[in-house]
């Protein structure tokens, strides 16, 4: 008996060259038309759906980072969208975020080492007042 063969889907890019072409002729493209370039436009571009856009990351990961960069750079470089409509695009799509110049990240306690025999009475209370309000944050 002939074994027969399972073909399954054929790839939408055949290779990591063909995907990361093809991001930049969506590009062009983009220049082309005054239009602002990202995934949701490549996948019209390409005729295929988002989770497809998205495996290619199993597939090509080198090449999805670049392309990915790609998306990013052009977000961040692109002439036909308000500075408004790049922020949000970038936090929601690339993971920027807002940081103050005051945050401050604490990955774990902070230990402080002081003689409390050293402090008056007042610094004392003082000391008493501040802890109770930290523990109350």
């Amino acid at each position: 008996m002939a074994k027969t063969k399972v073909m399954g889907k054929p790839r939408i890019f055949k290779d990591e060259q063909a995907f990361l072409n093809n991001m930049n002729e969506y590009i062009n493209s983009c220049n082309e038309k005054q239009e602002f370039p990202n995934v949701a436009g490549f996948c019209v571009f390409m005729d295929i759906g988002r989770q497809t856009f998205y495996d290619q990351k199993a597939h090509y990961p080198y090449t999805y980072e670049k392309v990915e960069n790609v998306l990013e750079n052009a977000t961040i470089n692109s002439k036909y969208a308000s500075d408004t409509w790049k922020i949000f695009y970038s936090k929601n799509k690339h993971g920027y975020r807002d940081r103050f110049v005051n945050e401050v990240e604490h990955t774990k306690p902070i230990e402080i080492n002081m003689n409390l025999n050293k402090l008056s009475t007042a610094d004392l209370l003082e000391l008493k007042k501040l802890s109770e309000k930290v523990k109350d944050e």
